[in-house]
């Protein structure tokens, strides 16, 4: 037994130290004691490290959660869709991969369908009544002259325009989607009716967008400007819609290229058989 005081290497079961007398049983337990409170220390310290870590890496996780994209219980949501709308016009591409795992919620991405359907309905319900009440008459003194007649209100069925055009946009968002859908299911693809939706619904904002604010700006400048912007922004959203679905169905050239074009043609035809019909 190693005496603690003076190092002097005792026999085992002695009591005292040979060398300076020590009482080596007191001694030994003295330093079982103090390891024992070392010890718990240590432990104490590791345990308050890592909750501060915790902490920390959950107060990092809620400063890193600002996306403008939140979960459908927020009451800001509002204002966080209208905010990834903003941000898929600066970069539509960038901005749904940052938020795509909140749009693969098939609530967040109906919720921003809804949104683009009601403002499209919107615009065009007031392009309408706009066409209706405003007349244009040419006289030769003063040119062409222009004048509000609201009385061609009289009788306007609001309800009958705004419930028909909502589900005509509802319709053609859906269709997108649903075309997509079906041919991956064809081409044997993982990939699922939401994550379609939301790359539609993502790709359908700058359209959104145009009808409802640039196209009406640009028609006070000129009429055919207002065509090529919307001409514009229709290419736009296939543009995004090529990107996306080949980059979601992990598509090679060749894949892209047919598949893409055999659905978009299919939208189209769909699109001109609903025209008529309609």
């Amino acid at each position: 037994m190693l005496c603690p005081k003076c190092n002097n290497d005792n026999a085992d079961g002695t009591t005292f130290c040979t060398r300076c007398g020590a009482n080596l049983k007191v001694l030994e337990e003295a330093n079982r004691v103090n390891n024992v409170f070392s010890n718990d220390t240590d432990n104490k310290s590791i345990n308050d490290f890592s909750a501060f870590i915790k902490d920390n890496n959950g107060e990092k996780e809620k400063e890193n959660d600002k996306s403008p994209l939140k979960d459908a219980t927020d009451l800001k949501i509002p204002l966080n869709y209208f905010m990834y709308i903003i941000l898929v016009i600066i970069n539509p591409i960038k901005s749904y991969k940052e938020e795509k795992d909140k749009l693969l919620k098939i609530t967040n991405s109906a919720i921003l369908s809804l949104i683009l359907v009601g403002l499209m309905t919107l615009s065009f319900v007031i392009r309408m009544i706009i066409s209706t009440v405003r007349t244009r008459t040419y006289n030769i003194n003063k040119g062409f002259i222009y004048e509000w007649e609201w009385d061609k209100l009289q009788g306007f069925n609001w309800f009958k325009y705004l419930g028909k055009y909502f589900l005509i946009y509802a319709a053609i968002i859906a269709a997108i989607a649903g075309v997509f859908y079906i041919g991956s299911l064809i081409i044997k693809k993982d990939f699922s009716f939401n994550k379609s939706l939301a790359i539609t619904a993502t790709a359908v904002i700058p359209v959104a967008i145009v009808n409802a604010i640039v196209g009406p700006l640009f028609g006070i400048v000129w009429v055919y400007l207002q065509t090529f912007v919307r001409i514009a922004s229709e290419m736009y959203l296939i543009v995004i819609l090529y990107e996306l679905i080949s980059q979601e169905m992990e598509l090679n050239d060749k894949e892209r290229f047919y598949f893409n074009f055999i659905c978009i043609a299919l939208l189209c035809f769909i699109c001109y058989v609903g025209y008529i019909v309609i």
